[in-house]
């Protein structure tokens, strides 16, 4: 893509994340000539359990591997240790999910070890040569609540005695501005959502009133376990998966998808 392309004329892309933390990618879609605007699905606020927080805090030194299921893992587990006094232990060995992860954990001073390189999930990590046998291993899985258990329960499988410490949850934003919707036709070609926790959410916020539209507009997802869910949630229309969940793999994603239609239209 050469610099200064509009790749994207008077494309109209929603993005689902808070513009804070979406700041990147709107501004190469943007660039690229599309329109872009922002429905925050998801609220990320600390979450405290003093009991377990302590008990964690106590066991970071004694574990063998600590993995950081997202960014936000990484800035609430590191708000703890600050608020208590602490320092990153040396001993764990620290995994990231990926690049966010990693960079987040970078800014926090805490060295990391393992970082997949194919697809940034849970099952990209599992396959990592250092994740393969983890007999008597102790791992911390530092996580939002209520987060998958695949990644804990094949540890388990492979020897490894696993903690989870919950920093953080995500909720239903209280006040979501609407007015959106009234404009949807016009102003929304393609929504980009990054988990599945915010394709549920946006479904919510649409209501009874509002679903057929969000159903019936192409949706860029960022895993094939996204795209499975975002069937079983009955979207109907274009549902695209970028390879990965970074902003070029979006990116790519997105051109492809606009190339495949201006294909479609020549014949």
């Amino acid at each position: 893509m050469k610099k200064g392309q509009k790749l994207f004329p008077d494309l109209g892309v929603l993005l689902t994340r808070s513009e804070s933390r979406s700041k990147s990618l709107q501004r190469e879609i943007k660039e690229l000539g599309a329109k872009v605007l922002t429905l925050p699905v998801i609220e990320i606020e600390s979450y405290r359990d003093p009991e377990q927080e302590k008990k964690m805090l106590t066991a970071l030194s004694s574990m063998d591997l600590v993995i950081f299921v997202s960014a936000n893992a990484v800035t609430f587990a590191n708000e703890r240790l600050v608020a208590s006094l602490l320092k990153w232990p040396s001993g764990p060995v620290v995994a990231a999910i990926g690049p966010a992860t990693h960079r987040a954990l970078k800014k926090a001073g805490i060295t990391t070890s393992i970082v997949p390189t194919g697809e940034y999930n849970t099952e990209s990590l599992l396959q990592q040569s250092q994740l393969q046998n983890l007999s008597g291993q102790s791992v911390m899985i530092i996580r939002g609540c209520g987060g998958r258990e695949t990644l804990a329960d094949i540890l388990k499988t492979r020897g490894a005695v696993v903690e989870y410490f919950e920093v953080y949850k995500r909720t239903l934003p209280i006040t979501v501005d609407q007015t959106i919707f009234a404009g949807w036709h016009e102003q929304v070609d393609i929504v980009i959502v990054t988990s599945v926790n915010a394709m549920e959410n946006l479904l919510l916020i649409a209501g009874r009133q509002f679903v057929d539209l969000v159903v019936n507009t192409p949706l860029l997802v960022i895993s094939q376990r996204m795209h499975d869910a975002a069937l079983q949630l009955k979207f109907v229309a274009d549902i695209i998966r970028a390879e990965k969940a970074s902003d070029d793999a979006i990116l790519t994603a997105l051109l492809e998808w606009q190339q495949n239609i201006r294909l479609g239209q020549r014949k």
